[in-house]
């Protein structure tokens, strides 16, 4: 999995096993971008793109090499998600009246607007398996939805997810959701809306982030309230450790992305 700490900007190729104090870490600085909006990764070609607040895509090697910088033009960009396979970059733009998802190349070629929406989108992630784009929007509600690569079949899920909550927790072959919330940790159905608490306690706040791995059913979980930092649990709720070994600075928001099976 690859750790963003938005603080430092430093960036953590991390390898876990299946005994948490199994693993072996890279680490990187990258310096010469603005404040990082929005980060996701490629696993088959080993790189990280990243998005800044000043409206800058870079993508470079997770090893520090090869920066290049990704050419934009266009409404203001405000999140990202990578198909790894196909080489595509989904961008979520904010423009006021004008909010939009668009696909283009990952060298920024072949731009093509694929959804109008009210609001705007955020937290994308890519279920590679079904080809489809997940997505929450800034509206006061709890609402998710998806589309097709190609912008066709917009689903909103008719269930409304209190939480905080995000695409990249979900288990796409069972469509369940992991979400913190403020009682604890849940799991949710996105087909029945049937949601469980499944760890109590106060581990939520505005920048705590939950991550499903679909290689090993664990969650990973960043910023707990009390621990400020990333907390491993399994899928029935286990608080399996800590990975207190990464060197992340405090009260910064920390977003992790892990490798599709």
């Amino acid at each position: 999995m690859v750790v963003l700490d938005k603080g430092t900007k430093n960036v953590f190729r991390v390898d876990v096993g299946s005994d948490l104090s199994d693993h072996h870490i890279e680490t990187f600085n990258i310096p010469s971008l603005g404040s990082v909006s929005d980060m996701d990764y490629d696993f088959v070609d080993d790189r990280i793109y990243i998005l800044s607040y000043l409206k800058e895509f870079m993508s470079i090697f997770v090893n520090g090499t090869d920066e290049r910088r990704i050419p934009y033009e266009g409404a203001y960009p405000q999140t990202m998600a990578v198909e790894s396979n196909e080489k595509i970059i989904f961008v979520g733009t904010s423009d006021r009246s004008n909010n939009k998802i668009l696909s283009m190349g990952i060298d920024g070629s072949g731009k093509t607007d694929l959804a109008e929406r009210t609001w705007d989108p955020f937290r994308m992630a890519v279920d590679f398996q079904n080809r489809y784009l997940y997505w929450m929007e800034s509206c006061a509600c709890g609402w998710m939805y998806r589309m097709r690569y190609d912008g066709t079949g917009i689903e909103r899920f008719p269930h409304e997810i209190n939480q905080n909550k995000s695409p990249h927790s979900i288990d796409f072959t069972t469509r369940t959701l992991y979400s913190d919330g403020y009682r604890g940790l849940y799991k949710m159905s996105l087909d029945t809306g049937e949601s469980q608490l499944i760890f109590p306690g106060r581990i939520s706040h505005s920048q705590t982030h939950t991550v499903y791995d679909p290689r090993t059913g664990r969650i990973f979980l960043t910023n707990d309230k009390r621990l400020e930092t990333v907390v491993v649990y399994a899928s029935n709720g286990t608080r399996l450790g800590y990975l207190d070994w990464i060197p992340l600075t405090k009260d910064e928001k920390k977003v992790i992305r892990i490798n599709p099976l």
